[in-house]
C-alpha cells in the first residue's frame, strides 16, 4: 500500500512541476508583451516631440504616430500584462514550493513515516494543490504545450 501511495505522490509531483511552468511560460510571455508595450510608447512619444520641433504640428506623420502611441497605450492598458505576469508567477512559484514539498515527502519523509502518515501526508499535499488550482488565473494549451517540451528538455524553469 505504501508504494501506492508514493506513485501517488510521483503523480502529484508531476502535475506541480507541469503546472509552475506552464505559469512561467506564461508569466515570461507577458513580461515580453509589457516590456514592449511600455517601450513602444516611449519610443514614439520622443519620436513626436522631435517631429513636432523638426515639422509643422499638423503633419502627417505626426497624427500617424500620435495615432500609433494612443492604440499602443491603450492596448498596454486592455492587456493588463504587468498584472498578468504577477499573477503568473506567483502561481508558478506556489507550484514549485508544492513541487519541492512532494520531492521531500517521497525522497525522505517516505522512508521514515508509517503507511498511515505518508497517506495524511499525501492528502494534504493534495489538498493544497487542489486549493492552488483554484486560486491561481487559468492556464493556456499553447502554454502547456511549451511547458511540456521545456521538461522534456529538463529545462525547468527556477523562481528567482
Amino acid at each position: 500500500m505504501k508504494d501506492k501511495i508514493k506513485l501517488e505522490l510521483k503523480k502529484l509531483f508531476d502535475d506541480c512541476k507541469y503546472t509552475a511552468e506552464t505559469h512561467y511560460t506564461i508569466a515570461s510571455r507577458s513580461k515580453t508583451i509589457d516590456f514592449w508595450s511600455r517601450l513602444i510608447p516611449a519610443v514614439l512619444t520622443a519620436s513626436l516631440s522631435v517631429i513636432e520641433v523638426a515639422f509643422e504640428p499638423e503633419s502627417q506623420i505626426l497624427i500617424t504616430l500620435i495615432l500609433a502611441s494612443a492604440v499602443t497605450t491603450a492596448t498596454t492598458n486592455v492587456l493588463g500584462a504587468k498584472e498578468k505576469y504577477e499573477s503568473h508567477n506567483n502561481a508558478g512559484r506556489k507550484f514549485t514550493r508544492l513541487k519541492k514539498l512532494c520531492s521531500k515527502t517521497l525522497v525522505i519523509d517516505s522512508e521514515y513515516l508509517t503507511e498511515t502518515e505518508l497517506n495524511v501526508t499525501y492528502d494534504s499535499l493534495l489538498c493544497r494543490y487542489l486549493d492552488a488550482i483554484d486560486e491561481t488565473p487559468p492556464t493556456e494549451n499553447w502554454a502547456f504545450g511549451k511547458a511540456q517540451i521545456r521538461i522534456q528538455k529538463d529545462k525547468v524553469h527556477e523562481p528567482d
